[in-house]
Protein backbone atom coordinates (compact mmCIF):
# COMPACT_ATOMS: atom_id res chain seq x y z
CA UNK A 1 0.00 0.00 0.00
CA UNK A 2 2.66 2.47 0.83
CA UNK A 3 4.08 1.64 -2.79
CA UNK A 4 0.75 2.67 -4.47
CA UNK A 5 0.21 5.68 -2.13
CA UNK A 6 3.73 6.94 -3.68
CA UNK A 7 2.81 6.93 -6.69
CA UNK A 8 -0.61 8.80 -6.09
CA UNK A 9 1.59 11.52 -4.94
CA UNK A 10 4.13 11.48 -7.89
CA UNK A 11 1.63 11.24 -10.14
CA UNK A 12 -1.04 14.10 -8.52
CA UNK A 13 2.66 16.17 -8.73
CA UNK A 14 3.21 15.67 -12.20
CA UNK A 15 -0.43 16.29 -12.66
CA UNK A 16 -0.50 19.50 -11.25
CA UNK A 17 2.74 20.44 -13.22
CA UNK A 18 0.99 19.43 -16.23
CA UNK A 19 -2.05 21.48 -15.64
CA UNK A 20 0.56 25.01 -15.10
CA UNK A 21 2.59 24.54 -17.85
CA UNK A 22 -1.05 24.07 -19.70
CA UNK A 23 -2.54 27.12 -18.48
CA UNK A 24 -1.15 29.22 -20.97
CA UNK A 25 -1.85 27.61 -24.15
CA UNK A 26 -4.02 29.38 -26.65
CA UNK A 27 -7.86 28.72 -26.14
CA UNK A 28 -9.53 26.77 -29.19
CA UNK A 29 -11.78 29.13 -30.41
CA UNK A 30 -14.99 26.78 -30.43
CA UNK A 31 -18.02 27.76 -32.66
CA UNK A 32 -21.33 26.64 -32.04
CA UNK A 33 -25.01 28.07 -32.94
CA UNK A 34 -26.38 30.95 -31.56
CA UNK A 35 -28.98 29.37 -30.73
CA UNK A 36 -27.08 26.99 -27.76
CA UNK A 37 -25.52 30.19 -25.91
CA UNK A 38 -28.72 30.51 -23.30
CA UNK A 39 -28.20 26.87 -21.92
CA UNK A 40 -24.36 26.12 -22.82
CA UNK A 41 -22.69 23.31 -20.58
CA UNK A 42 -19.72 25.32 -19.77
CA UNK A 43 -18.34 22.22 -17.97
CA UNK A 44 -18.03 20.20 -21.04
CA UNK A 45 -15.22 22.07 -22.19
CA UNK A 46 -13.40 22.71 -18.33
CA UNK A 47 -14.83 26.05 -18.00
CA UNK A 48 -16.99 27.71 -14.95
CA UNK A 49 -19.33 30.41 -15.46
CA UNK A 50 -18.12 33.43 -12.97
CA UNK A 51 -21.15 35.97 -13.83
CA UNK A 52 -24.55 35.89 -15.58
CA UNK A 53 -27.46 37.37 -16.63
CA UNK A 54 -30.65 36.87 -18.18
CA UNK A 55 -29.59 35.70 -21.55
CA UNK A 56 -26.87 33.78 -20.33
CA UNK A 57 -23.20 33.55 -18.94
CA UNK A 58 -21.56 36.92 -18.99
CA UNK A 59 -17.52 35.77 -17.36
CA UNK A 60 -16.46 32.22 -17.39
CA UNK A 61 -12.85 31.21 -16.34
CA UNK A 62 -11.15 28.73 -18.84
CA UNK A 63 -8.05 27.38 -17.55
CA UNK A 64 -7.05 29.76 -15.23
CA UNK A 65 -7.89 33.03 -17.53
CA UNK A 66 -11.52 34.76 -17.49
CA UNK A 67 -13.05 35.46 -20.57
CA UNK A 68 -15.64 38.47 -21.12
CA UNK A 69 -18.90 38.01 -23.33
CA UNK A 70 -18.85 40.93 -26.07
CA UNK A 71 -21.24 41.42 -29.28
CA UNK A 72 -21.22 43.61 -31.67
CA UNK A 73 -23.38 44.47 -34.62
CA UNK A 74 -20.99 44.93 -37.07
CA UNK A 75 -19.41 42.17 -37.02
CA UNK A 76 -22.82 39.77 -37.40
CA UNK A 77 -25.23 37.99 -35.46
CA UNK A 78 -23.35 36.65 -32.75
CA UNK A 79 -22.06 36.66 -29.09
CA UNK A 80 -18.36 35.64 -28.36
CA UNK A 81 -16.07 35.45 -25.10
CA UNK A 82 -12.50 36.79 -25.26
CA UNK A 83 -9.58 38.16 -23.26
CA UNK A 84 -6.66 40.61 -23.78
CA UNK A 85 -3.79 38.99 -24.47
CA UNK A 86 -1.31 42.26 -24.57
CA UNK A 87 -0.19 44.01 -27.55
CA UNK A 88 1.79 43.54 -31.12
CA UNK A 89 4.69 44.66 -31.98
CA UNK A 90 2.57 47.62 -33.12
CA UNK A 91 0.94 48.72 -30.16
CA UNK A 92 -2.39 47.33 -30.80
CA UNK A 93 -4.60 45.35 -28.53
CA UNK A 94 -4.45 41.84 -28.81
CA UNK A 95 -7.17 39.13 -28.04
CA UNK A 96 -7.60 35.63 -27.66
CA UNK A 97 -11.26 34.18 -27.72
CA UNK A 98 -12.63 31.18 -26.51
CA UNK A 99 -15.87 30.27 -27.59
CA UNK A 100 -18.01 32.02 -30.00
CA UNK A 101 -21.97 31.36 -31.03
CA UNK A 102 -23.18 32.98 -34.09
CA UNK A 103 -25.88 32.37 -36.65
CA UNK A 104 -24.68 29.39 -39.68
CA UNK A 105 -24.36 30.58 -43.02
CA UNK A 106 -26.49 28.47 -45.55
CA UNK A 107 -24.26 25.59 -46.63
CA UNK A 108 -24.00 25.68 -50.76
CA UNK A 109 -25.06 22.59 -52.85
CA UNK A 110 -22.47 19.72 -53.82
CA UNK A 111 -22.20 20.51 -57.35
CA UNK A 112 -23.53 17.26 -59.75
CA UNK A 113 -19.53 16.05 -60.82
CA UNK A 114 -19.35 15.88 -57.32
CA UNK A 115 -22.35 14.46 -56.08
CA UNK A 116 -21.69 11.83 -58.95
CA UNK A 117 -18.61 10.70 -57.75
CA UNK A 118 -19.43 10.13 -54.36
CA UNK A 119 -22.68 7.90 -55.40
CA UNK A 120 -19.36 5.57 -56.87
CA UNK A 121 -17.63 5.84 -53.58
CA UNK A 122 -17.37 2.59 -51.87
CA UNK A 123 -18.63 1.84 -48.37
CA UNK A 124 -16.84 3.49 -45.46
CA UNK A 125 -14.52 0.87 -43.62
CA UNK A 126 -15.99 -0.15 -40.04
CA UNK A 127 -13.87 1.32 -37.52
CA UNK A 128 -11.65 -1.16 -35.38
CA UNK A 129 -12.13 -2.22 -31.57
CA UNK A 130 -9.71 0.32 -29.33
CA UNK A 131 -6.28 -1.88 -28.70
CA UNK A 132 -5.28 -2.61 -25.56
CA UNK A 133 -2.67 -0.19 -25.24
CA UNK A 134 -6.24 2.36 -25.79
CA UNK A 135 -8.15 1.19 -23.25
CA UNK A 136 -5.24 1.03 -20.67
CA UNK A 137 -5.61 4.72 -20.87
CA UNK A 138 -8.94 5.37 -20.97
CA UNK A 139 -9.06 4.42 -17.24
CA UNK A 140 -8.65 6.64 -14.72
CA UNK A 141 -5.89 6.81 -12.20
CA UNK A 142 -7.69 5.27 -9.43
CA UNK A 143 -9.36 2.28 -11.60
CA UNK A 144 -5.60 1.52 -12.76
CA UNK A 145 -4.24 1.59 -9.33
CA UNK A 146 -7.43 -0.60 -7.39
CA UNK A 147 -7.26 -3.32 -10.58
CA UNK A 148 -3.05 -3.52 -9.87
CA UNK A 149 -3.62 -3.83 -6.20
CA UNK A 150 -6.98 -6.43 -6.41
CA UNK A 151 -4.53 -8.50 -8.87
CA UNK A 152 -1.44 -8.77 -6.49
CA UNK A 153 -4.06 -9.46 -3.66
CA UNK A 154 -6.49 -12.15 -5.76
CA UNK A 155 -5.23 -15.67 -4.86
CA UNK A 156 -4.53 -18.25 -7.96
CA UNK A 157 -7.88 -19.47 -9.95
CA UNK A 158 -7.76 -23.06 -9.08
CA UNK A 159 -5.18 -23.17 -6.46
CA UNK A 160 -5.48 -26.52 -5.02
CA UNK A 161 -5.27 -27.77 -8.89
CA UNK A 162 -1.53 -26.37 -9.16
CA UNK A 163 1.38 -28.33 -9.22
CA UNK A 164 4.43 -26.58 -7.62
CA UNK A 165 7.14 -26.03 -11.02
CA UNK A 166 10.41 -28.39 -10.42
CA UNK A 167 13.41 -25.89 -9.49
CA UNK A 168 14.70 -26.31 -12.72
CA UNK A 169 11.40 -25.01 -14.85
CA UNK A 170 11.25 -21.91 -11.62
CA UNK A 171 15.01 -20.97 -12.79
CA UNK A 172 13.70 -21.22 -16.35
CA UNK A 173 10.52 -19.62 -16.13
CA UNK A 174 10.37 -15.64 -17.06
CA UNK A 175 9.21 -13.13 -13.85
CA UNK A 176 5.95 -11.86 -14.50
CA UNK A 177 6.02 -8.61 -15.92
CA UNK A 178 4.98 -5.58 -14.13
CA UNK A 179 2.18 -3.46 -15.28
CA UNK A 180 3.09 -0.57 -17.27
CA UNK A 181 2.10 2.13 -15.77
CA UNK A 182 3.86 1.07 -12.09
CA UNK A 183 6.90 0.43 -14.21
CA UNK A 184 7.05 3.97 -15.45
CA UNK A 185 6.58 5.59 -12.25
CA UNK A 186 9.38 3.22 -10.65
CA UNK A 187 11.67 4.11 -13.22
CA UNK A 188 10.41 8.01 -13.73
CA UNK A 189 12.08 9.29 -10.27
CA UNK A 190 15.53 7.27 -11.06
CA UNK A 191 15.92 8.82 -14.88
CA UNK A 192 15.01 12.13 -12.82
CA UNK A 193 17.92 11.20 -10.68
CA UNK A 194 20.30 9.91 -13.39
CA UNK A 195 19.79 13.56 -15.12
CA UNK A 196 16.97 13.60 -16.91
CA UNK A 197 15.54 16.88 -17.58
CA UNK A 198 12.16 18.47 -15.96
CA UNK A 199 11.06 19.10 -19.44
CA UNK A 200 11.34 16.04 -20.85
CA UNK A 201 9.72 13.67 -17.55
CA UNK A 202 6.73 16.95 -17.38
CA UNK A 203 6.26 15.82 -21.45
CA UNK A 204 6.32 11.85 -20.69
CA UNK A 205 3.88 12.08 -17.61
CA UNK A 206 1.51 14.25 -20.29
CA UNK A 207 2.05 11.44 -23.18
CA UNK A 208 1.09 8.27 -20.36
CA UNK A 209 -2.10 10.61 -19.92
CA UNK A 210 -2.98 11.63 -23.58
CA UNK A 211 -1.91 8.44 -25.26
CA UNK A 212 -0.94 4.96 -22.84
CA UNK A 213 1.77 4.62 -20.08
CA UNK A 214 3.26 1.26 -22.71
CA UNK A 215 4.04 4.56 -25.08
CA UNK A 216 5.22 6.32 -22.14
CA UNK A 217 7.01 3.72 -20.53
CA UNK A 218 8.93 2.55 -24.12
CA UNK A 219 10.27 6.27 -24.11
CA UNK A 220 11.35 6.16 -21.09
CA UNK A 221 13.32 3.61 -21.10
CA UNK A 222 14.92 4.82 -24.39
CA UNK A 223 15.55 7.83 -22.43
CA UNK A 224 17.47 5.86 -19.41
CA UNK A 225 19.31 3.65 -21.70
CA UNK A 226 20.77 7.11 -23.38
CA UNK A 227 21.35 8.45 -20.02
CA UNK A 228 23.40 4.83 -19.04
CA UNK A 229 25.40 5.09 -21.88
CA UNK A 230 26.29 8.86 -21.32
CA UNK A 231 27.01 8.28 -17.87
CA UNK A 232 29.46 5.63 -18.44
Amino acid sequence: MEIIEALEKIEQHLARIAEALDADRPPPAYRYTLAAYPGYNWSSISAEILERDDNGATRVMWHRHIYTRRSNPKYGHGVWFSRGAGRDDDGNAKYERLITFSTMAPVEPLPASVSAGMAKAPAPIATPEPTTAAKESEETPRQRLNGDAALSAAPPIGADSVTTPSPSEAESSPAPARPARTEFFRLLPKAIAAGLKPDIANSLTALSHSASYTEALATLEQHMQQLEEHNT
